[in-house]
């Protein structure tokens, strides 16, 4: 492991491993007796504290003292001492050394590598009990990492990351599935000990990140108890070093690339098409006489260069305070023209010592400025279907027209020959450049995050230390949105149509404070006995607030109106959480491991009555590896058994927390809508309304059983880990139909229901050929598989069980529903009938109750957008100063909708009102209807395996310049046998596994250099 993450620990595992080793003397000859002393330091000269020294062969024994001093009497003139310290190689010394001895500890590397980071503490690989999962740098993915969540896909067994196109923008993370069906799935996300607002983590550098650790079953999780059903994500960063001070600078430069296209028919295949159609349709192709050939996807589609550049400082202030300095920057456009992701970090990590080591204090701050160029993503389907028959621009040189009518852009039912007539079909689509070229629609947000943490061992009770954690995360953002004089902002003014152009502005700010406080005993008490205690509590404030200002402009001076602009809405919300909590663990000959764990949490999103949650949870690891009878095998060089059992909990909803945060208490609105405001006098105003509400709202939920076995073999060349799991989720917080009048809505939150989920878990590492000598060939491998089965055990017939409502129908027709022992999302369909040739006969579905009627009591439950199984794989080889990497993954029985299929593949939508013309994908049908829409047809096997990256590098030195250039590439391949090109889409939520206005995920191509010096 890199020295950084050494020095990343160092301070953790001292902290745990103040041991008292006061031994009962037994007896040894007097002859030759002698007294011993001495002094334990580390390689930096600095005592260390708490270091082992033992008569080898005997119980003789003591620690070090505060200024790393020992001493010994009547010890024997030819023993032995062991001096050992956790993280340091252990030392043996002769007695018959003059007295008094210097003994200099030597970090240890592979223990180091051991240490995992866990909620409040760490712990040794070798005494976790729970299922953990730890990524390391030298192990994260490579190449053109934008934002954090990205270095850990596909890397961990049982963590499922789905990317998305649009850069910037958070991939959806879930651990095992997660664990609610209308509550929220993310992970909580803890950096350095903070834990963050939300599970987005775009803000952080990944390029600062040291290591990911992920928490994943409740033995492990409960120590954070409300927030933890869902699993729990530690990052920690980098810190500083222990001498003079090193630099680094990585520089990137990347093309990013359209890897595909969604299929419409060509220009030629849509004119036959049309003509084939109706006489009236074929009138309408073209333009002026001219048949253009516009494919509008390369107009809004366009490849980019994004750049990428981080400079890093870490060394020692003064001899005492290790400090590491970061500032980078990164802009990545989209493929979407306007679009697109640019920020800045700037962060300080100071990790001092005082009082001879006794007080530890860790500073971390961080900033970042990100700036979102937001696209509307809509044009993405509108110009797959645009007819491409049309010009972008009806301008004679083909260009945008500043004083020209709708600016010259093409618009169904525009009439250019009349300036005042400004005319256009509203049930038309509108032209897709025109909708991203005449919208700037920008972000920008500020965020502040860190904490300090102080770390006391306190005098006089060995192995006792005391830890104040301060914490603070705030978030600054500004949204504007302008929309030039398009057609879709012209309105009626004095009964003539004027291009308005609009404008709104969001801004608001979120905090995030956090104080935690808590002791931890850790002592060695007896020859087998280690105890490690920690106790504390933790007070965290949310503060979420919003301003929202909108309304129209005119944007050309006429006189028919002045600037208006119209406020709406200032309000913020807190959030409180208070928590107790205890963990115990107990090591018994350092093979049985016993972790008890509880937290009593206490929220203000329920009624006083209903806050309190206590989550308790249990494990017990023992390490077969370490029994008598294992000592003569050579078959395993690892080998642990854990159980595990516990519950976690499950507070956060989705919705508009700026409206309604806590849904227990009555509470007031205000309106949004600028056409519904009331007028009292001169002056007019939003209405108030009251929000609906349910006073017994209170915590979901989980329980979690686990079993699992940790393995080695041939001196841990290969190992891994399996894992069995149950989750079982009661009192969901479910979003449910309530009959009317009886609240202020159609549908509140509820406890309603229960879900489970099981699965199995295989991770596996194989250092494949290692050779430790310089330049020799070394190449290594791991594999993960995930199986995961979800099922709805219990919930209420049909209280708003339908979800994920599509194109088609008055709002939507529903496409999934929760039903009782099925997956959640399963697809709601009807079964299409087919010819003997094995094509759909186009209206004709399969009477499934025989009631001689095809109605909704026909849909049947087929398949859900849930995979069976993910994989990855990774793999990475070295040779001389060439080093190769690369990382495939891949899912198993996943279902999409294939929604553009389904929405697209008619005749009539060739010309679906009678005044304009779309495109479509296929003209197999005739025409759409709301059951032909939701036939089984359209669900799709959205299995895929992915190339998703490579790197290759070259090491070399220039001077004193250590230098690494290396070219690495991203989404390089997918085979699917989807009929469409990424059938990766999200698997919950209000879009679940439908495939539609998709971002594309880029091919990106990158060449980067690192320089140390």
């Amino acid at each position: 492991m890199k020295k950084k993450s050494k020095l990343l620990l160092k301070g953790i595992q001292r902290a745990y491993t103040l041991i008292i080793c006061v031994l009962i003397s037994l007896s040894v000859s007097a002859q030759n007796s002698k007294s011993v002393s001495g002094t334990v330091v580390d390689v930096s000269g600095e005592p260390t504290i708490g270091a082992s020294v033992v008569v080898k062969g005997t119980t003789i024994g003591t620690v070090t003292d505060l200024d790393g001093n020992f001493q010994l009497s009547d010890v024997a003139g030819n023993a032995v001492l062991v001096i050992s310290y956790v993280g340091y190689i252990t030392q043996e010394i002769s007695v018959s050394k003059p007295s008094p001895l210097k003994i200099v500890l030597k970090e240890d590397a592979k223990l180091l590598e051991e240490l995992v980071v866990i909620g409040y503490g760490a712990v040794r690989r070798q005494d976790a009990t729970g299922a953990v999962e730890l990524l390391t740098v030298k192990d994260m993915n490579k190449g053109p990492i934008v934002t954090a969540d990205n270095l850990i896909t596909g890397r961990m067994p049982g963590v499922q990351v789905i990317p998305n196109g649009n850069p910037g923008t958070g991939s959806q993370i879930r651990i095992r599935g997660g664990a609610s069906l209308d509550a929220s799935n993310d992970p909580l996300i803890v950096v350095d000990g903070l834990p963050l607002r939300d599970a987005s983590i775009s803000q952080i550098n990944p390029n600062d990140i040291e290591s990911f650790t992920v928490l994943k079953d409740a033995s492990a999780t409960a120590i954070y108890g409300s927030r933890a059903s869902n699993g729990v994500i530690l990052i920690t960063t980098k810190k500083g070093g222990d001498g003079k001070w090193k630099f680094n600078l990585d520089l990137q430069t990347s093309v990013i690339t359209l890897p595909w296209k969604v299929e419409a028919l060509s220009q030629p295949d849509f004119i036959k098409a049309v003509e084939n159609f109706s006489e009236s349709s074929a009138a309408m192709l073209g333009w002026n006489g001219k048949m253009y050939n516009t494919n509008w996807q390369d107009q809004i589609f366009e490849n980019q260069i994004g750049t990428n550049a981080n400079f890093s400082a870490f060394g020692k202030v003064a001899d005492f305070m290790p400090a590491r300095v970061t500032i980078g920057y990164n802009n990545t456009p989209g493929l979407l023209i306007t679009s697109g992701y640019q920020r800045g970090n700037a962060s300080v990590s100071l990790t001092p010592t005082f009082f001879n080591k006794t007080l530890k204090v860790e500073f971390n701050a961080n900033g970042s400025f990100e700036k979102y160029r937001k696209a509307d993503e809509g044009a993405i389907g509108t110009a797959i279907f645009f007819d491409p028959t049309k010009p972008v621009f009806v301008t004679e040189n083909g260009k945008r027209d500043p004083n020209g009518k709708y600016l010259g852009y093409f618009e169904w039912g525009a009439d250019y020959g009349d300036n005042d007539n400004y005319s256009y079909n509203n049930l038309a689509p509108r032209n897709p450049v025109a909708m991203l070229r005449e919208v700037d629609h920008t972000s920008e947000v500020k965020k502040l995050w860190g904490n300090i943490q102080f770390d006391y061992s306190i005098p006089f009770v060995d192995g006792l230390r005391a830890v104040l954690n301060l914490g603070l995360q705030t978030e600054d953002w500004n949204e504007d949105s302008r929309t030039n004089k398009i057609a879709a902002t012209i309105q009626s003014v004095n009964g003539k149509n004027t291009p308005l152009g609009r404008e709104w502005h969001n801004n608001g700010k979120s905090t995030n404070q956090l104080l935690d406080f808590y002791l931890n005993y850790n002592k060695q008490l007896t020859d087998a006995v280690r105890l490690d205690l920690t106790g504390g509590y933790s007070y965290q404030k949310f503060n979420v607030g919003s301003e929202y200002n909108s309304g129209d402009r005119m944007m050309f001076d006429n006189g028919l109106l002045n600037e208006e602009k119209f406020k709406h809405n200032t309000l913020y919300t807190e959030k409180v959480l208070i928590s107790f909590f205890g963990r115990a663990n107990l090591s018994f000959y350092e093979k049985y491991l016993l972790t008890l764990t509880v937290r009593n949490d206490h929220s203000s999103m329920f009624a006083p009555d209903k806050r309190s949650g206590v989550f308790p949870s249990a494990s017990f690891a023992w390490r077969a590896i370490e029994e008598s009878f294992m000592k003569d095998q050579d078959l395993f060089s690892n080998l642990k058994l854990r159980l595990g059992w516990g519950i976690t909990g499950q507070q956060n909803l989705y919705g508009d927390e700026k409206v309604n945060i806590n849904r227990y208490l009555p509470l007031y609105g205000v309106g949004t809508n600028t056409n519904s405001q009331y007028p009292m006098g001169d002056q007019f105003y939003f209405p108030v309304y009251p929000l609906a509400y349910y006073s017994d709202l209170k915590w979901e939920e989980t329980t979690t059983y686990n079993v699992g076995l940790d393995f080695g073999f041939m001196k841990n060349r290969l190992y891994g880990s399996i894992d069995a799991y149950y989750k079982e989720s009661k009192d969901l917080l479910a979003y449910i139909q309530i009959p009317a009048g009886v609240n202020f809505a159609n549908q509140i939150f509820m406890n309603s229901g229960a879900f489970s989920t099981k699965g199995i878990e295989l991770g596996l590492t194989y250092d494949i050929i290692s050779n430790p000598k310089k330049g020799a060939f070394n190449w290594n491998a791991s594999y993960n598989i995930s199986l995961n089965r979800l099922k709805i055990i219990d919930y209420p017939e049909g209280l708003s069980n339908e979800r994920v409502f599509v194109s088609g129908g008055g709002g939507g027709i529903p496409i999934a529903i929760f039903k009782l022992n099925y997956a959640p999302y399963t697809y709601n369909v009807f079964r299409q009938v087919y010819d003997e040739q094995g094509n759909a006969i186009e209206g004709v579905f399969e009477d499934l109750n025989g009631d001689g009627k095809i109605d909704s009591k026909d849909r049947y439950l087929f398949h859900s957008p849930n995979p069976v199984a993910n994989m990855g794989l990774a793999t990475g080889m070295s040779y001389k100063n060439f080093d190769f990497s690369m990382a495939w993954r891949a899912s198993f029985g996943n279902y999409i909708y294939n929604q553009i299929a389904a929405m697209n593949s008619y005749r009539q939508q060739l010309n679906p009102s009678g005044s304009y013309l779309s495109n479509i994908i296929s003209d197999k049908y005739l025409a759409p209807d709301d059951m032909k829409r939701v036939s089984d047809e359209w669900i799709e096997n959205g299995s895929f395996l992915k190339w998703d990256n490579a790197t290759l590098g070259y090491n070399f030195n220039v001077k004193d310049l250590g230098m690494r250039v290396y070219f690495s590439a991203q989404n390089i391949l997918t085979i699917t046998k989807a009929n469409v090109n990424d059938p990766e889409v999200a698997i919950g939520g209000d879009q679940a596994g439908v495939v539609n206005n998709l971002y594309p995920r880029p091919r990106t191509f990158l060449v980067g250099l690192n320089i140390n010096f």
